[in-house]
């Protein structure tokens, strides 16, 4: 390439080095190219551009648990108050009546067909006959009430069973009162007053009364027998 430029005319190498300056102004990112192919020492030059790749961060997700369901609550175990006849047993209710009255009762006979209930206690600390009828008269106002709140109780009868001794000088424990009522009846009464001027009160809207022959023929009080009265005048008026 030398050899070549050397050969040629004064003018020429002048126009050609003019060229070469002008190139070298105008792009002299071909300066290098140009130099070496002139002078022939140029030397290839690969360049390698680094290329740096940036990754981009991968999302990530993050997936939440559904929370766990709490267990409903289990429903409150149903009192036995709040049972209705149909699930009642005699455990039931002697726990029903002793809790909201004190009274403990001996025995109670469940008749479903029936919707009644008759409930026994028992006593043997009475004075006398008129005692008797007076202490039934008494537990009655308390425990009927009570009972009739069961749901399908229609009738309750209250028994006292005491001591006696028969004509050979046996003692034995039976029936001395009975006093009834149905509900009917029973949602007219005012329990709290029932009795409060005549302790035998409650006889005088019972719907059922039995009195043992071996107490009845020994009762003198008179509040008692005018109630004994005015039930047998409703009886026969039926």
């Amino acid at each position: 390439m030398l050899t070549w430029f050397n050969k040629q005319e004064t003018a020429v190498k002048v126009a050609m080095i003019i060229a070469v300056v002008l190139i070298f102004l105008m792009f002299p990112c071909c300066s290098c190219l140009l130099l070496g192919a002139l002078t022939d020492t140029g030397k290839k030059e690969v360049t390698t551009v680094a290329t740096t790749t940036t990754k981009k961060p991968i999302a990530t997700t993050t997936t939440k648990k559904p929370a766990e369901k709490k267990p409903a609550p289990k429903p409150a175990a149903s009192k036995p108050q709040d049972l209705p006849l149909a699930q009642q047993t005699e455990a039931t209710i002697k726990s029903i009546v002793k809790k909201a009255t004190g009274i403990s009762l001996s025995k109670v006979e469940i008749v479903q067909q029936g919707s009644y209930i008759k409930v026994v206690y028992f006593s043997d600390s009475l004075w006398d006959e008129n005692d008797c009828v007076f202490d039934t008269c008494e537990k009655a106002v308390k425990i009927m009430p009570v009972v009739f709140k069961i749901e399908g109780v229609k009738i309750v009868d209250i028994v006292l069973q005491t001591g006696f001794t028969d004509v050979y000088g046996k003692k034995l424990t039976d029936d001395a009162v009975l006093i009834g009522l149905d509900k009917v009846e029973a949602d007219k009464v005012n329990w709290k007053e029932i009795n409060s001027a005549n302790r035998a009160g409650i006889m005088n809207v019972a719907t059922a009364i039995i009195i043992n022959p071996a107490v009845k023929k020994d009762i003198d009080n008179e509040d008692i027998l005018k109630a004994l009265a005015y039930y047998d005048l409703k009886r026969a008026q039926q």
